[in-house]
């Protein structure tokens, strides 16, 4: 691959970073409303829309109800709990030095929020640092960092990674764009233009040069294509549409409950407009017309705009891989926690199993990339606590258990207690069953805890069905 010093490919950098200029700033408003603010945004949008006179009315009745974190929290619940990692071809050693890593770095924690990232952006990445005298890894958010392939052969094959830092001032006091790219062998630090920054560099003893041979960064991505997934315009657009139906149905339903009153060849004068308030009409005397008084109830079809929203939640949630299945009816009581609860119902079973088979990979490529380029490395530099030596043709084996859905947990309890009933499974392979992370161990252990708990009088689960007749019971001949 091409140097980073060398000005041609400083060049393609700096127009990469000229070109991504649009990704960026959606990625930052995606990651606003990722993060839970959704109000100024929606404010924005009904103010493009509808113009600033009925802005002045809709903003009070608003309906901020932010789908997009829900969503991205639901497809994101493999980390919840924690993949089994065992080292193979190595020694017990190997795996408390795994295990331990896994405690300083915070990893489950760490991943949950990379899984988070990818199902928001469908793309993220993991920095593979140091902070102090510990190991560190953190998940870039999207608006601070662009990938590059360098290779002609495999356009999705990520040669160099580019994080946006925080400006600086220059002589003049103007604030300059500052850019970290890295590469397998090198290391600079850039302006926007492709300039390298010698004396940040300097400042940081940075001489250029990546000492551990590889990309210090890990990286996930849905898209076949290229190393970015595409903007997702879609999803900015879909998640300020579901809340801005919701204020329309708040506005419209305002004009529905209250009438218009009106009065012809009347003489209206400082009329309070209340439920409350006693009106004294005049007749116009230079009027020879009858004076009238009359009211006109505005016509609001909720039903259309709930059904609205109903197809296109249960559309886009589709399109995210959530299988919606059968939704019930939306009604103007329900509308915003029926909507939310289109999203708590929905099925991701299938979404899951893919993302864990790509995260297991991941994950092995990650702990690979730990103990033969970074651990050693610091460990032999003093820069952080030695744990041992990690073998050298030992390998991390990453695995997601199947998880039992939290909706069906009762059922399945119910069908296992019933086949231990009739003899077809025993109590242990029941209980593994509704556990599946439990080892046999573990397993055993929880049989004798309740055998110790459960009141002598109880009958033992399994022993005795529903029907069965004891000699006390049992009718006399």
């Amino acid at each position: 691959m091409a140097s980073l010093f060398d000005q041609s490919t400083r060049d393609l950098i700096a127009a990469a970073i000229e070109s991504n200029i649009e990704r960026i700033k959606t990625n930052r408003d995606l990651y606003t409303l990722y993060s839970g603010s959704i109000k100024d945004q929606l404010e924005k949008k009904i103010l493009e829309d509808l113009g600033p006179k009925v802005y002045s009315r809709v903003k009070e009745r608003l309906s901020p109800i932010n789908l997009w974190k829900k969503i991205v929290d639901k497809l994101s619940g493999i980390y919840s709990t924690a993949p089994m990692r065992k080292v193979e071809n190595g020694t017990d050693s190997d795996q408390v030095i795994l295990d331990e890593t896994v405690r300083i770095l915070d990893f489950d924690h760490k991943m949950n929020k990379n899984n988070e990232l990818f199902n928001c952006f469908g793309y993220s990445t993991l920095n593979i640092a140091r902070n102090g005298d510990k190991p560190f890894v953190r998940t870039v958010p999207n608006h601070q960092f662009i990938t590059l392939s360098l290779n002609p052969v495999d356009p999705t094959q990520v040669d160099v990674e580019v994080v946006y830092m925080n400006p600086i001032k220059d002589e003049h006091g103007e604030n300059i764009d500052i850019f970290f790219v890295s590469s397998d062998d090198e290391f600079i630090i850039i302006d926007k233009k492709g300039d390298i920054q010698t004396d940040m560099m300097v400042a940081m003893e940075q001489d250029g040069v990546n000492p551990f041979g590889v990309l210090p960064y890990i990286n996930w991505n849905d898209n076949e294509d290229e190393t970015m997934s595409p903007i997702r315009y879609d999803d900015i657009d879909m998640t300020l549409l579901i809340p801005l139906l919701l204020s329309d149905l708040n506005y419209g339903l305002k004009f529905q409950i209250f009438s218009i009153i009106y009065g012809i060849n009347l003489k209206l004068q400082n009329l309070e407009i209340g439920p409350d308030a006693f009106w004294d009409f005049q007749s116009d005397p230079e009027s020879d017309k009858d004076p009238q008084i009359g009211t006109i109830k505005p016509e609001f079809d909720s039903e259309k705009v709930l059904e609205a929203i109903r197809n296109q939640v249960s559309i886009w949630l589709d399109s995210k891989g959530m299988k919606t299945g059968s939704i019930g009816s939306l009604t103007t009581e329900n509308a915003a926690s029926g909507v939310s609860k289109m999203v708590d119902l929905a099925d991701v079973s299938e979404e899951h199993d893919q993302q864990a088979t790509m995260y297991a990979r991941k994950e092995e490529e990650f702990w690979s990339k730990y103990f033969t380029n970074f651990y050693p490395f610091w460990v032999k530099q003093g820069k952080i606590e030695n744990l041992g030596t990690f073998s050298a043709n030992a390998k991390v084996k990453v695995e997601f258990l199947p998880k039992t859905p939290l909706v069906n947990r009762g059922q399945l309890v119910e069908d296992l207690a019933k086949e231990v009933l009739a003899g077809f499974i025993s109590i242990k392979k029941a209980i593994m069953k509704i556990n599946p992370g439990m080892d046999e161990k573990e397993i055993d252990s929880l049989i004798l805890e309740i055998e110790e708990e459960k009141p002598e009088e109880v009958i033992s689960f399994g022993e005795q069905g529903n029907n069965s007749e004891t000699e006390d019971t049992k009718p006399s001949e």
